[in-house]
């Protein structure tokens, strides 16, 4: 019997406004690259995945990320380059917004008398956009890369969200939208996960529950 719900946040709880591939893109083209944000849109969830496989210890400078990115995308830089293109990322203004699914679910399934919790791979700072989306009120716990000192899919960040809300591990499922370190990581730690595919993503991807919608959870518990 489910007892508590985690969600990851980006991706399955909030997105980027602007997108992130626009923003990439522009950055991007300020220097003379020439890269959509259509191919960069296609390059994240490769570029997310490698970045969270090789940034298991938050170790990883963020010029590596952008230069996967562009590389996923077809585009070849020097990581002088790719430093310089993720500092203009960094320039651009851009909120997190909720997804239309997201309150309708969580609300439902705190009716319901379930434990809710936020894991995700963030500075602490991430506690005041959760409570400036309405969030807060719903999660009952939020866990941060920042605060564990590891992150997803580090099996001890969920460990330290079912210490917080006091239930085993086969009474929690987790749902996010990345395989690695959502799935993987919640599967190490004996939690059942959910694949969050909102865009066809992970069309290859068989081997776990997978929902087009969030508000499909509440048909899972």
């Amino acid at each position: 019997m489910i007892k508590a719900v985690f969600f990851d946040l980006h991706g399955t709880l909030t997105y980027f406004d602007p997108p992130r591939h626009e923003i990439h893109a522009a950055a991007a083209q300020k220097f003379g690259i020439d890269v959509t944000p259509e191919a960069i849109h296609q390059a994240l969830p490769a570029a997310d995945g490698m970045w969270r496989t090789s940034n298991r210890d938050n170790q990883t400078e963020p010029s590596m990320y952008e230069y996967i990115l562009l590389k996923e995308a077809g585009i070849d830089v020097s990581r002088e380059t790719a430093t310089r293109v993720i500092t203009e990322f960094f320039k651009f203004t851009s909120s997190f917004k909720l997804f239309d699914d997201v309150l309708p679910t969580v609300s439902k399934l705190k009716e319901q008398g379930l434990a809710l919790g936020m894991i995700t791979n963030n500075t602490k700072e991430i506690h005041k956009s959760c409570e400036m989306l309405g969030l807060t009120q719903y999660l009952g716990t939020a866990i941060t890369s920042d605060e564990v000192g590891v992150g997803k899919p580090d099996l001890r960040i969920f460990n330290a969200a079912l210490e917080q809300v006091k239930v085993k591990a086969e009474e929690a499922m987790h749902v996010g939208d990345q395989y690695n370190s959502d799935v993987e990581g919640a599967r190490r730690a004996g939690i059942q996960p959910v694949l969050l595919d909102r865009n066809n993503n992970w069309e290859h991807i068989n081997d776990c529950l997978k929902i087009k919608s969030l508000t499909e959870v509440l048909g899972l518990v």
